[in-house]
């Protein structure tokens, strides 16, 4: 069954994207959230499409191999930040990050012990960047 829906949203991420296609640079953004958001989560999480050489890209984002969230982020003009918020146990968690249209994948550890406010930025060069802070991220 996974590999169903594996291959069904390999058709149709490329499909989506092209539909949406005729709306890029207006900022929009569809995205499904498979986790539950919080409202006073303890991991706030920023999603961007920094890339002008791919202005619409799909991210899936796993944290704990569990899927967290899946969409087609449009490039805009740069400052196009999509604000999740999650609830996750103090310790070590994994977050792993993939873009079929844009050619990267990232994995990274990361510790909770208090609110913490991560970034993930799909760049120009087919990677992503991840930065974590322990105070709201300031975008510009």
């Amino acid at each position: 069954m996974k590999k169903i829906v594996i291959i069904v949203l390999i058709v149709l991420i490329p499909v989506i994207a092209y539909a949406v296609s005729i709306t890029v640079g207006s900022g929009l953004t569809v995205v499904n959230v498979t986790m539950k958001q919080t409202d006073n989560g303890n991991f706030a999480l920023a999603v961007s499409n920094q890339s002008f050489k791919t202005r619409l890209v799909d991210i899936t984002i796993h944290i704990d191999d569990k899927l967290a969230l899946q969409g087609i982020f449009d490039v805009a003009n740069q400052h196009n930040f999509q604000q999740f918020q999650f609830s996750l146990p103090n310790g070590t968690h994994k977050i792993n990050v993939e873009s079929i249209i844009g050619g990267a994948k990232l994995e990274k550890e990361f510790e909770i012990t208090s609110k913490q406010y991560v970034g993930i930025f799909c760049c120009d060069d087919s990677t992503f960047g991840f930065s974590i802070y322990n105070k709201r991220i300031g975008f510009q």
